[in-house]
């Protein structure tokens, strides 16, 4: 978990060096999505913690997934268009949330 928490660490030195913000994004597998009651894996709460230790937001769009993952994920770990678009929609609703009330030209 070292080299995962120094990664993050240097990585939110560059964001702020660049005037950027950083969060962690944690992007559940095809399994936890599927899941109910949602259970926090240990990669989510690792994840997590290493937010917490940076100051970064931690961004979990678990909840926001249909019941079913059907046709969100390519394999057990990466995502169709489908997903990755439930996934943006969830980044900037978080973010970025004045964006909703713009009227889209």
């Amino acid at each position: 978990a070292g080299e995962f928490t120094d990664a993050h660490v240097r990585m939110r030195e560059l964001c702020l060096d660049s005037g950027a913000g950083f969060a962690v994004l944690y992007l559940p597998a095809e399994h936890e999505v599927a899941q109910t009651p949602h259970v926090t894996s240990i990669i989510q709460h690792l994840s997590r913690g290493i937010a917490g230790y940076t100051g970064a937001d931690f961004l979990n769009p678990i909840t926001v997934f249909p019941d079913t993952s059907e046709g969100l994920y390519a394999d057990p770990v990466h995502f169709h268009p489908a997903g990755n678009r439930i996934i943006a929609r969830y980044i900037m609703e978080t973010l970025f949330p004045e964006a909703r009330k713009q009227p889209v030209s």
